[in-house]
């Protein structure tokens, strides 16, 4: 499955519907403003081989992303915690 085949919705919209998020079968592209934060892959009992295998490409693709772009998942993580930590005192304000 191509990132062009997968559903993209913004945080808000994506928040506001979990619940029925949660029932769908659907992979969804989390973004804000306009650019991809994460993916919701959603998993149902029992995980088929095909389940598996599609988590597997899509992390493959992933990661395939991600060293495209020359970077580094510890550092995204690392950067990502960062910025969460700088944005809850302004939050609070």
């Amino acid at each position: 499955m191509a990132d062009s085949d997968i559903k993209h919705l913004g945080v808000r919209e994506f928040r506001e519907k979990l619940a029925e998020h949660l029932m769908s079968r659907d992979p969804i592209a989390v973004t804000k403003h306009g650019l991809t934060v994460g993916y919701y892959i959603p998993t149902h009992q029992p995980v088929t081989e095909d389940d598996k295998q599609a988590l597997r490409a899509a992390s493959k693709r992933l990661q395939e992303l991600l060293e495209a772009q020359g970077i580094d998942p510890e550092t995204l993580i690392q950067e990502s915690q960062q910025l969460r930590k700088q944005a809850k005192p302004a939050a609070n304000v």
